[in-house]
């Protein structure tokens, strides 16, 4: 069974064609956006290790910065929305976060 995908990318009026997954597979065949997603996920992953809140939206913002990113170029409106409103509700909790810690 041979899979073939192919991913038509517009981002700034520059228009990328590329099989994303070929016949055979492997890492050499995908497409290096999807390495953004990746790092995304992997930054998402490990802040879950951190046991302060800071460090973990910190990690979080980190992380859906590069879905942002990778959702705007596959034009993915719900991953780069989503990841969106992440990153300001974690900036605002790390902001009121801070100011809690000043009142003590």
């Amino acid at each position: 069974m041979t899979l073939t995908i192919v991913a038509t990318i517009r981002f700034d009026d520059y228009k990328i064609v590329n099989d994303v997954v070929k016949s055979g597979g492997g890492a050499s065949n995908v497409n290096p956006i999807e390495f953004l997603g990746l790092g995304g996920t992997i930054l998402i992953f490990l802040a879950f290790f951190f046991n302060d809140s800071k460090w973990i939206r910190i990690g979080n913002i980190a992380g859906s910065i590069l879905f942002v990113i990778y959702g705007l170029m596959i034009g993915a409106l719900s991953v780069w929305l989503l990841n969106g409103a992440c990153i300001i509700l974690n900036v605002v909790k790390l902001i009121q976060s801070k100011q809690k810690d000043k009142e003590n």
